[in-house]
């Protein structure tokens, strides 16, 4: 089951297998307490600001190489090639983001890495090292 409260969200068990009370409230407490003081990685905020100057430099570039390429007759019937050239950049550019946030889990001190996911809190996923107990948010 999964509760969400507010601006955070845990899968679990919602339930005392002793008494059966319900602890939907539990859960989220719980993350928030032992996340409060985990701020997301430098690693993870560089990417992050990467990602987001590539979703603006990339189409800006060939647009303006389009426009001037245009304007001289350079590219002629090649201009249609460049547009789909961009619109293929932009999945490329996403999927990149997505594995250099997915290999930040990958890293652990401990040398062993053994994520698991815990919640969302603040748009933030929350994992813990299962070998060492570190805990690591990510944007993604």
């Amino acid at each position: 089951m999964v509760a969400g409260i507010g601006d955070a969200t845990v899968s679990a068990k919602l339930a005392c297998p002793v008494c059966g009370r319900r602890l939907i409230d539990e859960p989220i407490r719980k993350l928030a307490e032992l996340f409060a003081g985990v701020a997301v990685s430098a690693q993870n905020s560089r990417i992050m600001k990467q990602f987001i100057a590539g979703l603006v430099v990339v189409p800006v570039t060939l647009a303006f190489a389009l426009f001037m390429g245009l304007q001289m007759g350079f590219w002629g019937n090649n201009a249609f090639g460049l547009l789909v050239l961009s619109a293929a950049l932009i999945p490329l550019l996403v999927m990149l983001k997505n594995y250099r946030i997915a290999l930040l889990r990958s890293d652990c001190g401990c040398k062993k890495p053994e994520y698991r996911f815990l919640g969302m809190l603040e748009g933030t996923g929350c994992y813990r090292c299962s070998s060492c107990g570190l805990l690591l948010r990510l944007q993604e």
